[in-house]
């Protein structure tokens, strides 16, 4: 950094996504995707404070309630990575997760782009209309940073 100071800001710790149930959205992201669940916390006010993420990840996603200034069903730009983007599509599939075909470019780790219900095996709306995540995929595929230490990418 040049110039300036500093602001002491040391790490991405959380990222809220807005969800219309959150009971919905814990059991979606802790029992069909796996993540952990970290915090499930209530307020004085009843409000409620829940965080998920992969076992070990150091960013957490906060699931709070969607409200008018931040509405359910938006895209989050929420990407996660994966070692093997066939075995974690076949995984979520299995978890009854409507995953999106793998998809194969030239030059371009695996991924694949959805991760949500299935209508037809459970009701969507915890997201809103469009429930579920943005992707997955191989290791350090959608911006490739920061890289994968597991891989040889």
């Amino acid at each position: 950094m040049t110039g300036g100071t500093r602001t002491g800001i040391a790490d991405l710790y959380t990222v809220g996504v807005p969800v219309t149930d959150q009971d919905r959205a814990l059991d979606f992201h802790a029992g069909k995707l796996g993540l952990e669940k970290r915090t499930d916390s209530q307020f004085a006010n009843g409000l409620r404070w829940i965080e998920v993420a992969p076992a070990g990840a150091a960013t957490t996603i906060a699931l709070v309630p969607a409200k008018q200034d931040a509405p359910a069903g938006v895209e989050t730009g929420i990407r996660f990575r994966t070692h093997d983007a066939d075995a974690g599509n076949t995984e979520l599939r299995s978890r009854s997760a409507d995953a999106g075909d793998v998809l194969r470019w030239p030059g371009a780790p695996p991924m694949f782009v959805r991760a949500r219900w299935r209508p037809e095996r459970e009701a969507p709306g915890i997201h809103g209309d469009r429930p579920g995540l943005s992707g997955l995929s191989n290791c350090d595929a959608v911006e490739r940073s920061p890289p994968c230490l597991n891989c040889e990418s």
